[in-house]
C-alpha cells in the first residue's frame, strides 16, 4: 500500500461539527479544540491488534476514531504500518490471522509490513508505544532510554523527546492519558513469576502525576483512562483449567465422572487458578494432563499459570495505580474514563450494539482481538465512545458517537471482513505476539 492510498484510507470528513472556524463551545464555556490532539499511552493507545502493529489496526484506533468524530481526523497522524503489520520492529511476523473456523486454525502473516513513513518532519499525534511503561513516562524517548530496551520507542518517539517533550511540540489542545496496563501486564503474562512487575504503586503514582504536571504546562484539556481488569481478558480467562476435549472444550470425564484438573507446577490445579494462552501449545502436545489421560504427566510451568496469590497481586495493582489516577485527576480538575468498570460491565452482562451483544469470550465476544489482550475495532469504538462521553461530561461539548456496529470484530481473514458467528470451540495452536 502506498503512503497516499494509507493516508486516503486513514482521512476523515468533515463531521457535524465542521472541520474549520472557532472551537466549539459547551454550555460550561470551555473550548474543546482536537485539531492537535495527542495520544499518549501504550499498544492499547497505538491501535495494536491481533498480535500487530499494522494499519489494520491503526485505523480504528480510539484516539483517530475521536479525532475524526471532532472533524479533525484528517490532520491525525501516526506511526502508519502497512499490512499484515509488525509484531514488534525487527521481526519478520505480522498480524495472527483467522484462517478457518473448522478447524479453528490461526496462524501468524508473514513477512511482516513495513513503516510507511519512517521521519515525518515532526511528532506523531498518537503517540502510543506498545509496550510502554507508565513507569518510565518521564524518561523514554527511544529504545537506548527505556527501561525495557523497547524498539517502539525508536519507531514513535523517535528520540525527538518524552511523551511531554513532543506534547509541548506540537502545543497539544487536547491530550488523553492511558497508560499503567504494561506495569502491571508484565506481571501477569509471566505468570507471577516475574521479579520486575508489577511497578511498584508508590513508584508509579509519583511519575504519573509528574507526567500530569508537565503535560499541563502545554494544556490543561487533558483526559484521563485508567486501568482494566485483566483477569477477564481472554488471554487468562479462556483456557479452561480441566482436561478437555481440544476440539470442542468439553471437559473429559476422569474415572469417577468428574473433570480432572491440569497439572500446575504444584499438582493439580485448584479450581479458581487460570492459565495463560501460552499454555495452549503445550496442552495440545500433552502437558499438563495425566498419563492415564492420554497425556505425557508433564506438569504446566509457573510461568503459563496464575493463582490466586498471583490474581491478587495484579488486582491490588491495578487498584493502587486507578486510585493514583483518580487522584491525579481529581487535584487537577481533569475528567477520567472508567475502562475498568466498563471493561468488568462487558464481562458481567455484556454490551447491547445494534443487533448483536459484545462480551469478553475468545472468538465470538467481538471485544478481543485475536492475541487475547488488545481489542478489536468494535473494543476500540468503545473506548472512544467512553472518551467522547467524558468530553461532553466535562466540557458539554457533544460530538458525534461512534457506530460500533459498523466497526469489526474478529475477522476470518480468507473471506475478509467475517464476523465469526458459529466459531468453533476448540483450541486453536497459535503463537502469541511477543510484547503485550
Amino acid at each position: 500500500m502506498t503512503r497516499g492510498a494509507a493516508v486516503a484510507l486513514l482521512a476523515v470528513g468533515c463531521v457535524t461539527l465542521g472541520c474549520g472556524g472557532d472551537s466549539p463551545i459547551g454550555p460550561t464555556g470551555e473550548a474543546v479544540d482536537l485539531s492537535r490532539y495527542v495520544a499518549i499511552g501504550n499498544s492499547l493507545t497505538a491501535g495494536y491488534m491481533n498480535g500487530a502493529l499494522g494499519i489494520e489496526g491503526q485505523s480504528c484506533s480510539y484516539p483517530r476514531l475521536v479525532a475524526g468524530q471532532a472533524g479533525a481526523g484528517g490532520g491525525f497522524s501516526q506511526p502508519l504500518v502497512s499490512a499484515p503489520g509488525i509484531s514488534e520492529p525487527g521481526s519478520d511476523e505480522g498480524r495472527i490471522e483467522l484462517l478457518s473456523l473448522t478447524p479453528i486454525t490461526i496462524e501468524r502473516a508473514r513477512p511482516a509490513g513495513a513503516v510507511l513513513d519512517p521521519n515525518p518532519p515532526g511528532p506523531f499525534s498518537n503517540l502510543g508505544v506498545p509496550g510502554a511503561l507508565g513507569a518510565e513516562a518521564l524518561e523514554a524517548r527511544n529504545r537506548a532510554t527505556s527501561r525495557t530496551g523497547n524498539a517502539f520507542f525508536d519507531l514513535v518517539l523517535r528520540g525527538r523527546g518524552t511523551w511531554a517533550d513532543q506534547v509541548a511540540e506540537r502545543d497539544a489542545s487536547f491530550v488523553t492519558v492511558w497508560l499503567g496496563n504494561n506495569d502491571v501486564l508484565g506481571y501477569v503474562v509471566a505468570g507471577g513469576e516475574s521479579t520486575e512487575f508489577p511497578t511498584p504503586a508508590a513508584e508509579f503514582a509519583a511519575t504519573y502525576d509528574a507526567l500530569v504536571e508537565r503535560l499541563l504546562e502545554t494544556t490543561d484539556r487533558i483526559v484521563l483512562l485508567n486501568v482494566p481488569p485483566v483477569t477477564v481478558a481472554p488471554y487468562l480467562a479462556f483456557v479452561p483449567r480441566v482436561v478437555v476435549d481440544p476440539a470442542t472444550l468439553e471437559p473429559v470425564p476422569g474415572p469417577g465422572g468428574a473433570p480432572v484438573p491440569l497439572l500446575g507446577p504444584d499438582g493439580p490445579l485448584a479450581a479458581a487458578d487460570l492459565v495463560t494462552f501460552d499454555a495452549i501449545e503445550r496442552i495440545l502436545d500433552g502437558d499438563g494432563i495425566p498419563v492415564e489421560m492420554g497425556g505425557s504427566g508433564e506438569p504446566l510451568p509457573a510461568d503459563v499459570v496464575l493463582d490466586t496469590g498471583e490474581q491478587a497481586v495484579a488486582r491490588s495493582a491495578i487498584a493502587a495505580y486507578n486510585g493514583a489516577i483518580a487522584a491525579t485527576a481529581a487535584r487537577h480538575g481533569l475528567a477520567v474514563v472508567d475502562v475498568h468498570s466498563i471493561v468488568t460491565g462487558i464481562a458481567d452482562e455484556g454490551l447491547p450494539v445494534g443487533g448483536e451483544t459484545l462480551t469478553t469470550a475468545f472468538l465470538t465476544g467481538g471485544l478481543f482481538s485475536l492475541d487475547g489482550i488488545h481489542p478489536t475495532c468494535k473494543g476500540q469504538g468503545v473506548v472512544a465512545n467512553a472518551l467522547l462521553d467524558a468530553i461532553e461530561s466535562r466540557y458539554g461539548v457533544a460530538f458525534p458517537r461512534v457506530s460500533i456496529a459498523g466497526l469489526p470484530g474478529v475477522t476470518l481473514t480468507a473471506a475478509g471482513n467475517l464476523a465469526p458467528a458459529g466459531a468453533g470451540r476448540g483450541l486453536p495452536r497459535f503463537r502469541r505476539a511477543t510484547r503485550p
